[in-house]
């Protein structure tokens, strides 16, 4: 009974530990499949999230060349309210930052070298073949908002800022830098440093946009591109297709003096008011001027307008002599037309300096150096693209070109001064437009000129 008892308390005691054993065994191998299950899961979920990674990764790096694609849009093939197509594209992008240029270099290669009297006023210059990185130009702006903009151009010239021997300067100009704040399309405001809205290149001087290597000559020495000085105005859209632009501005200035007081002219006999800009340039505003400018571009491919500019220019006192002004007057009608292939520009300035005798007495101008009371120029151009004739459906460009003009710096001189017939000058211009791309032209031309020299140019231009 005793053995019984103890083989009893025995077997309850190790009865226990062998339910136990079995049932751990089994949670044992039910946890080892739910483990195995989880692995494959878990394997599972980081395949799937290695591919959420790279979409993740790839939408970032589309994010990012769209922050690229709106910091350099592609250009448009019109500018916008006064500015060519590189300098208008910040109104392109939603918002920030936009980045914008052109440039341009040249080879010019006249038929002698002779010494050539440019006028009986100017002296004997000794012509010299030459090339030259004329421009590098950048445009920086910024988007505020929709109606807040920002638009600059800082230019660089001639490739060098310093002249070493034999070389000329170049320089580092801000040619433009203002604000637009839209209102509605019928009236905004502008201001800062403005571009003048006078004939054709003025605003749209980038050089794809128009033939030749250089700009036309009425274009310099009658409106004297580039032109820009200090101001506000308002522009917009008075009637639909018709553009405005209407600024105020410090006026030109006559002369310079030194520490002497002598006078230094600024106008000239040979290149009328173009030394009289003040460029910004702690612009003196004892006076205003007025530009206004009205176009229609109604019709696609056309444009059609004119131009009026109107202000007193200050010849500074000194010397003994006060402060004095000379009211200038320019204005000028302007057209450019394009239809299939072909395409012309026209333009007529004229310019009024009412006081010219006056000018001449304050700043030495004697003989036939005296400023013209008067200045006119105009041009005729024609292009034709030839190349649909030949390719259908080529985006090259391929146009000969043709354009003939016609200026006088001095149209007219006060009593006692003499008016030199050198300052009537002639120029046609014969050559060839060449574009792979829009924005790429490469162009060769030859000048004729009467009274001075003629030459053979090539040019390289570009825009972004």
């Amino acid at each position: 009974m005793r053995r019984w008892f103890i083989g009893l308390i025995a077997a309850g005691l190790f009865m226990p530990h062998l339910v136990f054993a079995e049932v751990t065994n089994e949670q044992i191998k039910a946890l080892e499949d739910k483990i195995k299950a989880l692995t494959e899961e878990v394997g599972k979920l980081k395949e799937e999230r290695g591919k959420d990674e790279k979409k993740i990764d790839a939408m970032a790096e589309d994010v990012e060349q769209l922050k690229v694609f709106e910091l350099i849009p592609e250009l448009g093939e019109e500018g916008k309210y006064g500015f060519g197509p590189a300098a208008s594209k910040v109104y392109g992008v939603t918002k920030g930052l936009s980045l914008a240029g052109y440039g341009e270099v040249f080879g010019r290669f006249f038929d002698t070298n002779e010494e050539f009297n440019l006028s009986s006023g100017s002296g004997n210059k000794t012509l010299r073949d030459d090339t030259d990185m004329l421009r590098l130009v950048m445009y920086l702006a910024y988007k505020f908002s929709d109606n807040i903009i920002f638009n600059s151009e800082i230019e660089f010239e001639h490739a060098k800022t310093s002249a070493g021997p034999d070389t000329s300067a170049g320089e580092v100009s801000v040619e433009f830098a203002n604000i637009d704040f839209f209102i509605n399309p019928k009236l905004n405001l502008r201001g800062g440093l403005l571009l003048m809205p006078m004939g054709l290149i003025n605003e749209l001087h980038e050089p794809p946009t128009y033939h030749g290597v250089f700009r036309p000559d009425t274009e310099q020495f009658i409106i004297p591109t580039t032109w820009r000085e200090n101001g506000a105005g308002i522009f917009g859209e008075v009637f639909p297709g018709w553009d405005y632009r209407l600024y105020v501005t410090p006026g030109l200035v006559t002369n310079s003096r030194n520490t002497s007081g002598t006078a230094s002219a600024k106008f000239s006999h040979d290149s009328g008011i173009r030394g009289g800009r003040q460029q910004g340039v702690r612009s003196i505003a004892e006076d205003f001027a007025y530009v206004a400018r009205l176009d229609y571009k109604g019709i696609p491919g056309f444009l059609g307008g004119a131009s009026i500019y109107t202000g007193k220019a200050l010849t500074p006192a000194g010397g003994g002599l006060p402060d004095t002004s000379t009211d200038i007057t320019m204005w000028d009608l302007h057209l450019k037309a394009e239809y299939k292939g072909l395409e012309v520009r026209g333009l007529y300035a004229m310019g009024d300096i009412n006081g010219a005798e006056n000018i001449n007495l304050r700043t030495g101008l004697t003989g036939g150096k005296s400023i013209g009371e008067e200045l006119f120029g105009y041009y005729l151009e024609a292009a034709y693209d030839i190349v649909p004739l030949f390719f259908s459906g080529s985006t090259h460009y391929f146009a000969p070109f043709i354009r003939h003009e016609v200026y006088d710096t001095q149209d007219g001189v006060p009593s006692g001064y003499t008016d030199l017939p050198e300052t009537e000058r002639e120029v046609t211009t014969l050559g060839i437009s060449y574009k792979p791309v829009p924005n790429v032209s490469v162009k060769t031309d030859y000048q004729f000129r009467e009274g001075y020299a003629d030459s053979f140019n090539l040019g390289l231009a570009f825009m972004f």
